[in-house]
């Protein structure tokens, strides 16, 4: 059931950032510097790694883990003191900013307070872009403030208590797209920027907001990797959701029905994205997804698919996969995404040829025998 009340749904964990009792919890701070302090000890940055001397490549895997529960079994297996002592960089997760985030989430509401994660754009993280990033919102007194929980070079605003221009959550950033300010080239990261960056953001945030936080590289319903503003697969529905994100409108927000999964056939709808349940990412191994599903008529029925881990054999690429909708019985199948397949032809088409067997000589065989018959 969905609390009636959004800072009792939001001080509540979900899926992903249910923590247990374990013992490394005893003495983990419950004051948002606090518990910002000692995520930072926790967790090392990919994008920093190498600063510390810390060799990453053998650790990839850590970057999948998706709850937070998982992260702090990692964590003290690395290094089993409490959570509240920062490690060496060495013996630190390695991860991203949504791994901040989340583990920042999971600790605020085991305290007890209403938070959640934010998916957006960074405007202090490289001058002149828009970078994609996530971070926290905690409710304190009677508004939602920022906080960045993630380790920052030296910058003119408090990361506790971030003024607004800051960052850009992805509903802002897509209205500001949409109305023609600021162009949707400048959002981005890497090497991967414009609309459909934007536009994929604004369903990872309103996934957060229903208290399931994706990785960065997860991709479902309208998101593509290629359209321009506009010629999205149902701009006009991205509208919408940012609308009612950007209002804040909590029972339009935790009951949005139109979410659809799959490309081009929303046959089947996504009846409350934190409907999301179950998501098991073990290193090496597939992750399992369960969603309910409506069907138009109210009723909904529980279905699963397995979402494979992304390919990290091809260098410069991650393998994103979409989930589209079949036939029955199988109602759910994974479809690599048209970069995923674009990208393995490329791979297929410069690879050198395979040298070719020579089918075996029937002559030399019997020429063996006869010389083995001369000789007796």
């Amino acid at each position: 059931m969905v609390a009636e009340d959004p800072l009792e749904f939001y001080a509540t964990a979900g899926p992903l950032t249910r923590l247990g009792m374990e013992p490394a919890l005893a003495g983990a701070a419950s004051d948002v510097a606090g518990i910002a302090a000692a995520v930072q000890g926790l967790i090392l940055h990919r994008a920093r790694a190498a600063h510390h001397g810390v060799e990453i490549a053998a650790r990839r895997d850590e970057e999948q883990l998706r709850s937070a529960s998982e992260m702090l079994g990692r964590i003290v297996e690395l290094d089993p003191m409490p959570i509240d002592r920062a490690r060496p960089p060495a013996r630190r997760m390695i991860g991203n900013c949504r791994h901040f985030a989340v583990l920042a989430v999971a600790l605020m509401r085991l305290a007890g307070r209403p938070a959640r994660a934010r998916a957006g754009f960074a405007t202090y993280l490289k001058p002149g872009r828009n970078v994609d990033h996530w971070i926290v919102e905690h409710w304190l007194e009677y508004r939602w403030v920022r906080v960045d929980p993630e380790p920052l070079p030296v910058l003119d605003f408090d990361p506790m208590q971030m003024p607004a221009g800051q960052f850009l959550s992805a509903d802002e950033a897509w209205r500001l797209c949409r109305s023609g300010e600021v162009d949707p080239r400048l959002f981005g990261i890497e090497q991967w920027w414009g609309a459909w960056f934007v536009r994929n953001n604004v369903v990872r945030d309103l996934a957060a907001l229903n208290r399931v936080e994706m990785l960065p590289w997860d991709m479902w319903g309208l998101m593509d990797r290629e359209s321009r503003l506009g010629e999205g697969p149902n701009d006009d529905l991205v509208d919408q959701v940012a609308t009612l994100v950007g209002a804040d409108d909590w029972p339009a927000l935790v009951g949005c029905t139109r979410m659809t999964i799959g490309c081009g056939r929303p046959v089947l709808m996504l009846r409350c994205v934190h409907r999301f349940c179950s998501l098991s990412s073990k290193p090496g191994t597939p992750a399992m997804v369960r969603m309910r599903i409506s069907e138009g008529s109210g009723a909904t029925r529980l279905h699963e698919c397995v979402v494979p881990e992304p390919d990290r054999r091809t260098s410069g690429h991650r393998r994103h996969h979409q989930i589209s909708v079949a036939d029955p019985p199988r109602l759910l199948r994974q479809k690599p995404c048209s970069g995923c397949t674009a990208h393995r032809n490329r791979r297929a088409a410069s690879a050198p040829p395979a040298p070719q067997q020579q089918p075996p000589n029937p002559r030399r065989r019997t020429g063996v025998s006869r010389r083995m018959t001369r000789s007796r």
